[in-house]
């Protein structure tokens, strides 16, 4: 109950059972079970944290982490890489990685508003001895950075509405990370999304709404860069080659719920 506290921690983790995803394409969950060929994933966690709260009205916290991992699955597609093509499975499971970060929280609460802020520095980083020759490499979803900001207002006690405003950095291109590419990682990420919730007990039911619009303002985040075949019409003669392009992750999306609770 004090208003300041300190923490540290330690957890091994164990995970038999992974998800195998493409990261060009969206499909059904693949999920791979561990054998005696294929050792389930391990992680060694050590962390820390400061956490500061001075009144009802304020809270802050920062806490620091290392992850130790071993035994990831990895896609060979998500690699470009050919080198497990003629194994059993064409993913990978001897993966090593090191994730490192910092976080920040900041949330202030008053009577029908709360703000919360996060910050977060980070790296998560991977190797295998079958890609890029042993060397290191960045994780798919490693952001160097990112932000978040969600305002939440709560005039009536059966309604509240929410909005919130990420901003982050760019995930690793994998064309860069496999290959010659200039552009080292993907253009920044931004989002607004907006939500609304409604609900009240009346005396034989519950009913429950809500309604949210994802990405307002229909950024045109890049989910990822592929390469495209392309017509080269300045050589002479006409060649075919290829062209890194852009993908973009979803654009502005609406979606509202009702239910009735008997």
């Amino acid at each position: 109950q004090s208003k300041i506290s300190v923490g540290i921690g330690y957890s091994k983790n164990y995970q038999f059972l992974n998800q195998i995803s493409l990261s060009n394409t969206i499909t059904s969950d693949v999920w791979i079970l561990a054998d005696e060929e294929q050792a389930p994933t391990s992680l060694n966690y050590y962390s820390s944290g400061i956490y500061f709260s001075p009144s009802k009205l304020f809270y802050a916290q920062a806490e620091a982490y290392i992850k130790e991992v071993k035994n990831v699955r990895l896609h060979e597609i998500n690699t470009f890489s050919l080198s497990n093509t003629y194994a059993s499975n064409p993913w990978f499971t001897n993966n090593e990685g090191m994730a490192k970060g910092i976080e920040f929280l900041l949330r202030s609460e008053f009577k029908i508003i709360q703000l919360s802020q996060t910050y977060s520095l980070s790296e998560v980083k991977l190797s295998n001895p079958l890609i890029n020759n042993g060397g290191s490499f960045y994780a798919d979803w490693d952001r160097t950075f990112k932000y978040s900001a969600i305002l939440s207002i709560q005039p009536l006690e059966s309604l509240s509405a929410h909005i919130s405003w990420n901003f982050a950095s760019g995930t690793p291109n994998k064309l860069a990370t496999f290959g010659p590419q200039p552009d080292k990682r993907l253009s920044n990420y931004k989002r607004t999304d907006l939500s609304i919730e409604y609900q009240r007990s009346y005396s034989k039911y519950d009913l429950s709404f809500s309604a949210s619009l994802f990405n307002v303002f229909d950024t045109k985040n890049v989910w990822y860069k592929d390469l495209s075949i392309v017509l080269d019409q300045n050589s002479t003669p006409n060649q075919i080659t290829t062209s890194p392009i852009d993908i973009y992750d979803v654009g502005i999306q609406p979606s509202f719920n009702i239910s009735i609770g008997f």
